[in-house]
């Protein structure tokens, strides 16, 4: 489920997160934003925000947003155990911090029995200290690339996350964990920041030399994008396979299981002996939030962080491309490559709503449709195989 989905310019979290005038105190900012967050009970899955421009498609399964320049999406799985609910969270905000162009997005996939109030939990705390970390560091100075030090953002996320980690009570953190994957806008840097398995990366969309076809609908399953994408800056999925992961948990003391061929080594886990579940049980990442018991043995809350610089993007993409960033929840991509998603998003993005010949209201019909496609194409062929919950939001950077 995706609580927090900010688009209203008068909504109370914007107005806290916006707040950069040192006259709302910390411990203030703190009681008004948990007093909104826990003011209304969304209508899906019970999660404590309602976001104020969901579409409601299936009051059991999926919501989805869409507008010219984002998609949101989250879908229930068929799990019945050990948590049969969507344990999937987002967020996005837009406008972050003082500026139009700024913006925060963000998945967090939970897992084990409390995983999905785990996430939960994350998406709040996290994104309230990285905007008490950012307004700290303003002070009274608004917001540019050229008043905040880009090695200062990024010790501020990564503080955000790691001082957050601390903080998880112990009964959440002993049944349950997450992934925590953010993208961060401040002026022309993206800060990307990612930990566990989930996925970040940016996409290239290149438009088709003689225009989008204005008979082009999305009439089936398939892709059939007129235009070309290319995928960059993805992120490391943090795997205990991987030698700098694998290094550090073994030195102190974990037990990693590594698939041998010709399994996927991405299928490697970290098995720790569990007193919560009084057997072993394998973590399928190497970095996460909460699950106590694989902390000892070296499963680490600290993110990888890029910063990019969007100027340089834009100028070695060239003028007539279009830039997209996509976070997203592994279910997404259990039955699809990532070139299959992503070419059916950039379809849906732009291909759809460049169609002149319909009105408004049938271009967002159009992606809506699209949007609708996309799970039913990631999902597995018969409806009885496990679907994990799929979450993701994409964004048009401009």
């Amino acid at each position: 489920m995706r609580p927090g989905i900010v688009s209203n310019s008068n909504h109370p979290i914007r107005s806290i997160l916006n707040d950069r005038n040192g006259t709302t105190s910390d411990k203030n900012i703190n009681g008004q934003l948990l007093q909104t967050i826990n003011a209304q009970k969304c209508p899906f899955y019970g999660c404590e925000i309602n976001g104020c421009e969901v579409l409601q498609l299936d009051k059991s399964n999926s919501t989805e947003v869409i507008s010219p320049n984002h998609l949101i999406l989250t879908h229930k799985s068929n799990r019945k155990v050990p948590a049969p609910v969507n344990q999937d969270r987002s967020i996005f905000i837009s406008p972050f911090m003082q500026s139009q162009n700024n913006f925060l997005m963000g998945i967090f996939d939970g897992h084990d029995n409390l995983g999905h109030q785990v996430a939960e939990l994350t998406m709040k705390g996290i994104t309230k200290l990285i905007a008490l970390g950012l307004k700290e560091a303003m002070g009274a100075i608004p917001l540019s690339n050229s008043t905040i030090n880009q090695n200062d953002v990024v010790e501020i996320i990564i503080n955000a996350y790691e001082e957050f980690d601390k903080t998880l009570p112990y009964e959440k953190s002993i049944m349950g964990g997450c992934t925590a994957h953010m993208i961060l806008r401040l002026g022309s840097n993206l800060y990307m920041s990612n930990l566990g398995d989930s996925y970040s990366y940016l996409v290239t969309y290149t438009p088709p030399i003689n225009g989008i076809q204005k008979t082009h609908v999305l009439d089936d399953l398939q892709p059939h994008l007129q235009g070309s994408i290319t995928i960059h800056h993805e992120n490391t999925r943090h795997k205990p396979h991987l030698p700098d992961e694998n290094s550090r948990i073994r030195a102190l003391g974990g037990r990693i299981h590594i698939p041998p061929p010709p399994k996927n080594p991405m299928g490697s886990r970290v098995i720790v002996k569990s007193s919560a579940h009084n057997e072993d049980v394998g973590l399928a990442m190497s970095r996460s939030i909460g699950d106590f018991e694989w902390t000892k043995v070296g499963v680490i809350p600290t993110p990888d962080v890029e910063v990019l610089n969007l100027a340089e993007i834009y100028k070695d993409s060239g003028e007539q491309k279009k830039l997209f960033a996509v976070v997203a929840s592994d279910g997404l991509f259990d039955h699809r490559q990532k070139e299959f998603i992503t070419k059916h998003v950039a379809r849906v993005l732009y291909e759809t709503s460049a169609v002149d010949a319909m009105n408004t209201n049938e271009k967002q019909t159009q992606m809506l449709e699209g949007v609708k496609k996309l799970i039913t194409a990631a999902s597995p062929l018969k409806p009885e195989w496990y679907r994990d919950d799929i979450s993701f939001i994409v964004k048009n950077i401009e």
